[in-house]
Order: C-alpha cells, then structure tokens, then sequence
C-alpha cells in the first residue's frame, strides 16, 4: 500500500484533532444507528483503523446513519450513487501464500477501496439497524467482566490508573464522577491498559508521561474504550485532552502509528469481550446487526 493512503487516513484524524475535537469521541451516540460502522450490503461491521476513519467521516460530513457501500454494491442494490459524491477509503488486507526457501509464509498486502455512506446513495431503501443493548442495572454487566476475568479492582483516591507492576486498577469512587457513563468510559480505558500486562497481551507499556511510548499505550487505551464503548452502548465522554499534544506529535512523526493504534486497540477489545462470549455460549462481541 502506498505512503499516501497512510498519510491521507492520518491527516484526516490530525486535522480533526488539531480543531481540538478526537474522531473516537462518542460518535456513535450521535448516530440514529449508533454502534460500529458496517457494510450496508453485508451487514459487516469493519474493524480496525476502517472504524476510525469512518466514524471520523460521519463526523466531518454529517452522515447520521453508520452504513456504507461501495459504488458496486450500490448498483447491485438497484441504487445509483449521486453524481458528485466524494467516498472514503478503507482498507482491506489481503492474505497470500508465498513460497520462501521451500516453506510457505503468509504475506499481508493492504488495498485501499472507496464506500459511500448510504446518504450519498439514490433508490435504495435504507434500514436503520436494530442495535443490541444489553439490559443491567447501572451497567451491571461491566462489572461482570472484571469478576469473570478476575482483574483486581480497588476503588479510592481521586485517579484512575492502571499498575503493571503490582496488575491492579484503581478507580475513584462512583459518587466522584458526574454520571454512572462516565465511570464506566474511565474503567473500559483502565481495562484495555490492563489487557496489555505482559501476563496478557504484552504490550510495551512504558515511559514517562509525554513521552512517545506513552502517547502510544495511551491512544490504545483510548481507541480501546471508544471501541468498547461503541460495542456495549456507553455514553461515557471519552478524551483525555492533556494527551492531545503527544498524540498529535506521535501521529505526525509516524504516519502508520494510528494503524498499530487501531490493531492493538481492537485486539484489546476482543481480549475483554471474548471472555464473555466463552461464558455466554454466544456472539455478543459485535453489537450491531449480523
């Protein structure tokens, strides 16, 4: 894949971050829709960075619907694209088989490809999806996944933290935040740092505060909660905005950065919402329509 595809993605999340405003902050719950973006003609939710970038255009065009197509499954589907319609490019990761010296190895090659959200398409009939809420009292069934998974939660002080060394959270008390959203938002960022203790999904997690490896495990925290957030129906305000800055630097010094970001960040989420599917028997991981 090209540099400019990289490029292109990132800047659009640079420039929406520069305004002050990141594309991972409660766009869904500015959405009828609400949940993760999917594929209109599939019914696929998209994953990864293809997240980001369209929740991020919805957000700049005012699209209200979380569906997208592309200009051939819009035809298939008996509509036209409006003439004059821009798209947004995605990504999709091809696997390829390549002999080296007589062994075989998988090879990952990235396209990019143009959809258009089904506001820009004419003469097809939109559907809003039915989105999936689970129903517990004060978001009960977050507290479930921290028992179900054992992490050590300690409430008290007035931070919100995780420590690698000792693989604990520690978490404010309720009564300290503004609304049981908003505790809940703090606790799925502190749980995808603690997916990433090396006892789990090893993740380099150091440095100081301002440092680059920060700003890196913090936007996976970030992107972590947004995805978590999206899944579960949680209108917690996400966004710390003393990171901005270090995630701005991060992001212009290494146009891939928000791609590794976004993998680790979804790997985190599926870490955390996997458990719950091994207990329920079912797929809950994804809360949009399938």
């Amino acid at each position: 894949m090209s540099a400019s595809i990289y490029e292109e993605i990132t800047n659009g999340i640079i420039k929406s971050l520069e305004s002050g405003v990141a594309p991972w902050v409660k766009p869904w719950s500015t959405m009828p829709g609400e949940g993760i973006p999917i594929n209109a003609h599939t019914n696929r939710p998209y994953s990864g960075v293809n997240v980001l970038q369209l929740w991020y255009a919805a957000l700049d065009k005012g699209y209200d619907i979380p569906q997208w197509l592309t200009f051939k499954q819009a035809k298939e589907r008996g509509g036209q694209v409006r003439k004059g319609e821009h798209g947004t490019k995605v990504l999709f990761w091809k696997i390829n088989d390549k002999e080296v010296d007589g062994k075989t190895e998988k090879r990952f090659i990235a396209r990019s490809y143009t959809v258009f959200n089904v506001a820009q398409v004419d003469g097809i009939e939109i559907v809003r999806p039915k989105v999936e809420r689970y129903e517990w009292e004060s978001r009960k069934y977050i507290t479930d996944l921290v028992t179900s998974h054992g992490i050590d939660l300690r409430h008290g002080g007035s931070s919100a933290f995780f420590r690698p060394d000792m693989d604990y959270i520690g978490m404010p008390d309720k009564d300290r935040f503004p609304d049981v959203s908003g505790y809940y938002a703090t606790l799925l960022h502190e749980m995808t740092h603690w997916t990433g203790h090396k006892s789990r999904l090893d993740r380099k997690m150091r440095g100081t505060f301002g440092s680059p490896d920060y700003a890196k495990e913090e936007l996976v925290a970030e992107l972590g909660a947004a995805f978590l957030c999206a899944r579960l129906g949680i209108d917690g305000q996400l966004q710390h905005d003393s990171y901005i800055k270090s995630w701005l630097q991060v992001l212009k010094d290494d146009k891939r950065a928000v791609f590794v970001a976004s993998k680790l960040a979804e790997q985190a989420a599926d870490y955390i919402m996997e458990k719950s599917k091994e207990e329920k028997g079912d797929d809950t991981q994804r809360m949009v329509a399938a």
